[in-house]
């Protein structure tokens, strides 16, 4: 999820469209309706699912004839409901030409993504499984940050890091 949002913020930072969704919990009507507004379209109160699945597509389409790079990026995937991956699977079916502007990224736990079914995963032309962090990692990650803030010296104890690795390792294994 943290890769996920400093992607969106690099790739919205260069001006790119890109929708960013959590799925847990969506429909494919809110996974409509929510994609329909970060790709920045008017208000879409009370549509149904095939009227919303249009305003998606007209606005992908907008965006190929523009030739604008447009990405989707969809988190949680492995905790989507069937009718969600159904839907993104038709999303990433729905402009498969070479002239296409279209990238979607999906999220998901390494250990659950034969959730996202057979349809889904074929349609896959990159993988990257990234392995969870050591608290080294978590402690070069708050050092970073920091120094990016202007911090120069450490700000945390050892034991508050490693407190801090073992409460992202505990969420992540919730999430």
């Amino acid at each position: 999820s943290l890769l996920l949002e400093i992607l969106t913020a690099e790739l919205r930072g260069r001006g790119l469209p890109v929708a960013r969704l959590g799925l847990v919990g969506l429909d494919r009507a809110e996974l409509l309706d929510s994609l329909a507004g970060e790709l920045g379209t008017p208000p879409r109160n009370g549509l149904s699912v095939r009227q919303l699945w249009r305003v998606v597509t007209d606005r992908l389409s907008e965006y190929r004839y523009q030739q604008v790079n447009t990405v989707l990026i969809f988190d949680d995937v492995d905790r989507a409901d069937d009718e969600c991956l159904a839907m993104i699977t038709r999303l990433v079916q729905f402009d498969p030409g070479p002239e296409s502007r279209l990238t979607v990224v999906l999220g998901a736990r390494c250990d659950r993504v034969a959730r996202l079914g057979a349809a889904l995963l074929e349609l896959v032309e990159l993988r990257m499984d990234i392995e969870p962090w050591e608290p080294g990692d978590t402690q070069a990650y708050v050092q970073r940050s920091l120094a990016r803030a202007g911090r120069a010296t450490p700000l945390f104890a050892e034991p508050a890091v490693e407190r801090l690795h073992e409460l992202v390792q505990i969420a992540s294994l919730e999430g």
